[in-house]
């Protein structure tokens, strides 16, 4: 919900991702999980703001300092299954090796594949309190689209 007040974060909202593409998120109602608007200049963009959501959901993004550095390859049927997979590696990376990521560069090239290069630090809990489980990024209402000059979607976070 637009400015509504997160337990020990600030306004939840729209957001602007700190990167060339600009992408955003904002935060939708939904029943029971946690769902985001997404919108990007470009495809890239879009999976920027949704890795850039799903840090909201873990914890304070600005507590998360770019440290680290990992690769990640995907490839999938589609953009939608790619996003999908995308989140869900971030997710993975985080329940299995405690990993909090706050800077994306994203490349989506046709087949889709993805390669990226994201920077983060390990979770460290005086620092980085979990704000919410995120069990999966889910297909919920998830078709990527153009919209305008850009891209626009919505993705759910079952938590």
């Amino acid at each position: 919900m637009i400015g509504k007040h997160r337990p020990g974060g600030g306004p939840a909202g729209v957001r602007e991702v700190p990167n060339v593409d600009r992408g955003r998120y904002e935060r939708t109602e939904h029943t029971a999980d946690e769902a985001f608007r997404l919108s990007a200049g470009d495809l890239s963009g879009i999976f920027v703001a949704g890795a850039r959501a799903l840090l909201e959901v873990l914890t304070d993004p600005q507590k998360v300092e770019p440290r680290e550095n990992r690769s990640i390859a995907l490839a999938a049927d589609d953009n939608e299954s790619l996003l999908v997979a995308w989140l869900n590696e971030l997710i993975y990376l985080f329940e299995t090796q405690a990993m909090l990521f706050s800077e994306f560069e994203v490349n989506i090239r046709p087949g889709p594949n993805l390669e990226a290069v994201v920077r983060g630090e390990p979770r460290d809990p005086a620092r980085h309190p979990v704000e919410a489980v995120v069990k999966a990024a889910t297909f919920q209402d998830l078709a990527i689209r153009r919209a305008g000059d850009g891209w626009e979607t919505k993705i759910v976070f079952d938590v």
